[in-house]
């Protein structure tokens, strides 16, 4: 739990109770086999689907994102890779880690507003 208390910047105000139900979802059986299966699992199939993703695509990430060394790398090469679309954009989200629809849902809501009215 502190690796994914680590990813907030500010916490909302139902962190506590949500926090509380991850911990009792994790209790359940195979949810913590599932998601040690999921962090260890390889990325190498990740760049064939994304060069097969034909849907419109806002890619938005916390410019301090913990789990990347480049946050906005990271997302250029999501919207560099994607296939067919044209219809992509990113949003870098400034001093905000891993949830930016947790830590700044203000700005999240009027950017997917902002790309859904331009489709």
């Amino acid at each position: 739990m502190s690796f994914w208390a680590s990813l907030f910047c500010t916490r909302a105000l139902d962190f506590d109770t949500y926090a509380g139900y991850l911990k009792a979802n994790l209790k359940e059986e195979g949810r913590l086999r599932a998601l040690t299966k999921l962090f260890r699992a390889s990325k190498a199939n990740a760049h064939k689907h994304l060069q097969e993703y034909k849907l419109p695509i806002l890619i938005g990430i916390g410019s301090i994102d913990p789990n990347f060394s480049s946050p906005e790398a990271e997302a250029q090469y999501i919207h560099d890779t994607i296939g067919t679309t044209t219809e992509k954009q990113v949003m870098l989200y400034p001093s905000v880690k891993h949830y930016p629809h947790t830590e700044c849902p203000d700005a999240v809501a009027a950017d997917l507003v902002h790309f859904l009215r331009q489709l």
